[in-house]
């Protein structure tokens, strides 16, 4: 298989045509709906991108931003429905390595996971 993607979204439907774009792409997915369970995830398994939205149940993204900061450089990239400016600059403060505000293009989305994944690679 592909690289690994952990999916943080809280929207099945939303989530469902995520995993299958990113499968078509050859991605390895693994889909979760809170962020509690993100978080186990994470810390289970090695991932190489993490796509993470902001609104989440239980524990909200920024948590989730921050625990994934504390363990090291994975590539995350936000994708939440919170659009201004501040909230933008806030989270890649934080920490994620780019945003991408809902709704968005299959493609643009797509074309930044393998951005990302690219520019962590030449620096490992």
């Amino acid at each position: 298989m592909g690289q690994k993607v952990l999916l943080v979204e809280d929207n099945i439907i939303i989530s469902r045509s995520l995993e299958t774009k990113l499968k078509e792409e050859m991605f390895e997915v693994k889909p979760v709906f809170n962020g509690e369970d993100a978080i186990k995830q994470f810390d289970m398994i090695p991932y190489d991108v993490v796509l993470l939205d902001l609104m989440l149940p239980i524990k909200n993204g920024d948590e989730v931003l921050r625990h994934i900061r504390s363990k090291g450089d994975v590539p995350v990239i936000i994708i939440s429905t919170k659009d201004s400016d501040v909230e933008k600059a806030i989270n890649l403060g934080l920490g994620a390595d780019d945003y991408l505000a809902k709704p968005f293009s299959m493609l643009e989305l797509v074309a930044r996971v393998k951005a990302v994944l690219r520019r962590s690679q030449k620096t490992t």
